[in-house]
């Protein structure tokens, strides 16, 4: 799954990362984890798109929850927008 960054501040953005892992989608939000720190912030707006059991999908949100695992990489939580 691709993530990018869509809009700051209302302002529009272009900065892409890979997801390495999806951990759960549902219809509020889903959670991921990703190798860099990311704000939480209702004002970072995000793009998730990528193929889940062969369906294609594409959605927007923020991220609302973090957490650091000893690895160094992170868990997230995001509510879609």
């Amino acid at each position: 799954m691709e993530l990018t960054i869509v809009s700051i501040k209302g302002k529009p953005a272009s900065v892409r990362y890979a997801v390495t892992q999806v951990w759960d989608i549902g219809p509020d939000g889903l959670s991921i984890s990703l190798g860099v720190s990311l704000p939480i912030s209702s004002d970072m707006i995000y793009q998730f798109s990528g193929n889940i059991h062969g369906e294609d999908i594409s959605v927007q949100g923020h991220v609302v929850w973090m957490e650091e695992f000893a690895d160094g990489s992170f868990h997230y939580g995001v509510s879609y927008i």
